[in-house]
């Protein structure tokens, strides 16, 4: 399914524990991936899987640990298992 739409509004179109996995890559500020990872992270089922771009970015590093707690790092990806 290709959804053309902004993140969070995107998100909107799953209900909640529906998904194994999202993957988030868009606007890198902290306000903007707080919203998004707040969105997606609802519709991910526990054992899932919520992941994203730019780690590296300090931005990105501060609000994935802020919001996520300890996540696991590949390259300049992070990923989180959703319990």
């Amino acid at each position: 399914m290709l959804i053309n739409a902004e993140s969070v509004t995107a998100s909107s179109y799953f209900i909640d524990h529906s998904l194994g996995c999202a993957f988030i890559d868009a606007t890198h500020t902290r306000e903007a991936l707080t919203r998004d990872i707040r969105a997606w992270l609802p519709k991910i089922r526990k054992g899932g899987y919520i992941a994203g771009h730019d780690y590296t970015w300090k931005e990105v590093s501060v609000t994935v640990n802020d919001l996520l707690g300890k996540v696991d790092v590949i390259g300049s990806c992070w990923i989180a298992l959703v319990r």
